[in-house]
């Protein structure tokens, strides 16, 4: 059981890589990643929150935020994602701990993805493959502890 949830941690980085490439259909990210990270939480009432926090493209909230381009990416829309799938554990930990390790692997997540982004070469590929993996790790690591 724990080594098919890891081989989902790891299939959820690929397809996140799948949707954030230009040869490969977004539908990858958006079905293959939410369907690993379900499977890893378990909970039917999770899943349509996995499949927003995949699918959904967390720009709006540039919106409402006084910044010159608000087709950009920032930090806040990561995090923004990061958090609705990282809080799903909580319908299978409701816990204030299961809380607050939800907010911490968002948190990694996101500035893991950014700092990729902006140090490393091939960082496309790099913090792709972080941001959908490490997104299922957490969820995995909350759901074990």
């Amino acid at each position: 059981m724990l080594l098919g949830k890891l081989i989902m941690v790891l299939l959820s980085g690929l397809f996140w890589r799948m949707g954030g490439s230009d040869k490969y259909s977004k539908l990858f990210r958006r079905i293959g990643s939410a369907a690993c990270m379900s499977y890893i939480v378990g909970s039917l009432w999770a899943v349509p929150f996995i499949f927003w926090g995949c699918t959904s493209y967390f720009g709006w909230i540039n919106r409402f935020l006084p910044v010159k381009d608000k087709e950009r990416e920032y930090w806040w829309n990561f995090l923004a994602e990061n958090l609705v799938i990282q809080m799903t554990v909580l319908f299978v930990n409701p816990s204030v701990k299961s809380a607050i390790l939800a907010v911490i692997f968002a948190s990694i997540v996101t500035f893991g993805k950014v700092w990729m982004d902006e140090n490393l070469t091939k960082a496309d590929i790099k913090s792709e493959i972080w941001h959908g993996s490490g997104n299922a790790l957490g969820l995995l690591i909350n759901i074990l502890n």
